[in-house]
């Protein structure tokens, strides 16, 4: 559904769903950041880890992420 959306729009972007453990989290966003990457939908088990690894002002979970002019929102 996204895929076809963003092809609708022109947009050369792809979603994907990755798999990975709670202890990759921060190496993910680290190196989704280095290589551009625009956002994400966040998961669970993983929304509260990833609220506290981008120190989002006391939220308790994340649900999508998207790239801020200094880092992850």
């Amino acid at each position: 559904m996204h895929n076809r959306a963003a092809q609708l729009l022109g947009k050369n972007v792809a979603y994907l769903p990755f798999s990975l453990p709670s202890s990759h989290l921060g190496a993910f966003l680290d190196a989704a950041w280095h290589f551009g990457a625009t956002g994400f939908n966040v998961t669970q088990p993983h929304k509260a880890a990833v609220s506290a690894l981008i120190g989002n002002s006391g939220r308790q979970s994340i649900n999508t992420l998207y790239r801020g002019q200094n880092g992850w929102l």
